[in-house]
This record gives structure tokens, sequence and C-alpha cells, in this order.
């Protein structure tokens, strides 16, 4: 009976060590592929863009985490998107008691996209146009002068004073088309005469040469003084004040000014349409 007894102690002893010590029996490489990257949203593997979630245990299992490139994914998963495309490798650590193994995984953290101001927008679609059409209105002690400027891709009209003028550009090569006495003539002048300074002057500005004003829900960019000898330079030294934009659906809208050329002061405005969508027929040249 004594002898039944200890053999009981002994299997029960031998039992509660079993219990009380796991690791002796668990493999870590058991557990390597239960080890995932938690993904919100649309993201995957290829696409981050939001912070990850990453695991920190299963079971008694304790999971730590590197990162290749922690400014851009942390060790707790935070995602601050880079300005390109990075792959970042992430590394699990999993732990268990003495026991140590690792898994990796390699992801693309999509870049950051930065919202670009609306005026910025603005003058790059400018810079893109094909075509546009310019309303332009001189006023001077309340006699008003309407001016319309056609331009195409390679051609242009100004409509002024109850005559049209055409222009054709071939190449580094302008031709300018007038009707004289009624006949059509074609001759070579030089592409500054083109009559687009009123608006090709804005491929050189940039939105950090305007001061932003907002009144009454409308915002307008007023032009900093810093910048005004450049663009009296470029308007054939016209004297040029106040000069503001307004801008609509990406792009510039309206541009005023207050301009002085030969002792006489014009308020001008002029008003954009027809985005990529101005047409100039030339005239035909009798042969």
């Amino acid at each position: 009976m004594k002898k039944l007894l200890l053999t009981i102690f002994t299997l029960l002893f031998s039992l509660t060590l079993f219990a009380c010590d796991p690791t002796e029996e668990i493999n870590l490489d058991d557990y390597l592929d239960d080890v995932v990257v938690g993904y919100r949203g649309s993201d995957t593997e290829d696409a981050v863009t939001e912070s990850l979630d990453l695991m920190t245990e299963i079971e008694d299992v304790t999971i730590t985490w590197e990162s290749s490139h922690p400014n851009i994914i942390n060790a707790t998963g935070v995602v601050v998107r880079p300005e390109v495309d990075t792959e970042v490798t992430l590394t699990a650590t999993l732990t268990l008691g003495n026991q140590e193994d690792e898994v990796s995984f390699t992801v693309l953290v999509k870049a950051a996209i930065i919202p670009i101001h609306p005026l910025e927008e603005a003058l790059n679609n400018m810079n893109g146009l094909l075509s546009y059409t310019m309303n332009i209105t001189f006023t001077s002690d309340e006699t008003s002068y309407p001016v319309i400027v056609k331009m195409g891709e390679t051609t242009a009209s100004v409509e002024a004073l109850g005559d049209t003028i055409y222009y054709e550009v071939d190449g580094e090569t302008c031709y300018i088309y007038e009707n004289i006495n009624d006949v059509w003539t074609k001759s070579i002048t030089t592409c500054s005469e083109k009559g687009t300074s009123e608006l090709s002057f804005l491929t050189n500005f940039s939105k950090n040469y305007f001061a932003e004003q907002t009144s009454n829900g409308i915002t307008t960019y007023l032009l900093k003084m810093e910048y005004y000898t450049s663009l009296q330079s470029f308007l054939n030294s016209s004297i040029v004040s106040n000069f503001v934009l307004t801008i609509e659906s990406g792009y510039v809208r309206t541009i005023d000014m207050i301009m002085t050329r030969d002792s006489i002061t014009f308020d001008v405005e002029i008003v954009i349409s027809a985005y990529n969508q101005t047409t100039v027929t030339l005239p035909v040249i009798p042969s």
C-alpha cells in the first residue's frame, strides 16, 4: 500500500512539473506563421497609407517589433508617410522564456499627398494651357475700351477698336495678319508683339509673390510690392499698381490692375475664359 501511494505521488509530481513548465515543450517555430501585420482600410503590403496594427502577443509568446525606418513606421506601427514611396522592413521578435525567434515583413509606404495651395494649382494650370480667351477692358475717365484676345496653340487674334489683327507662330518666326484696304496681308513680326503679355507673364509667377486676402467670402491675391518692378519691366515699362488675381475652378479667372502709360491711367480688368477651348482661324491671304 505504501509503495502504491509513493508511485501515485511520483506521477502527480511529474504531471505538476509538466503543467508548470510548458516552455520545454513549445517550439516558437510553430508560432511564426501566426504573426501577421494588420492593415487598415484598403491598405496592403504594397500600398501602406495608414498606421499598422502590430501584434504584441500570441498566448504566452511576447512579440516586439523593430523597423528599418523608424521615422516612417515606428515599433508600435504608427506610420508617417514619406516624401517618396519607401520600402520598410519590420522585424518581429518572438520571446517565450529563454527562446527567441524572428520573422520579417517588407511593406511599401506610399508617399504623402501634399495638398497644393489653390493659387499654386491655378498658376500651374495656366502654364499648361494651350488656348484661352481674354476679355480685357481698359477704362480711363469713364470711357471704356474693350479688347478681346484669343490665344490658340500657335495662333492668336486681338480685336480692338473695331479692327482685328491675327498672329501666327511658326517655329521661332512670328507673322502678323492685317487687313489693309480690305485686303489681308501677312508679314513677319517680332514674337514679343504677339499680344500675349497680359497673361504670359504669369508663367514666371509663384504663389509666394502674392498676399492672400479674404473679404465678404471672396478670396483675392494681391501682388506684393517687391515684385512690381519686374512686372513693369515685362509690360513695356507701364507703371502698374493694385495687381489682383482671383481664381475659379483651378484657374486664374480675373486679373485687375491700375496701369499708367504715356501719362494716361487705366483701370484694367482681364476676364479669362474658354480654357483649352479657344480656336483662332487665320484669314485667307490672296494668292
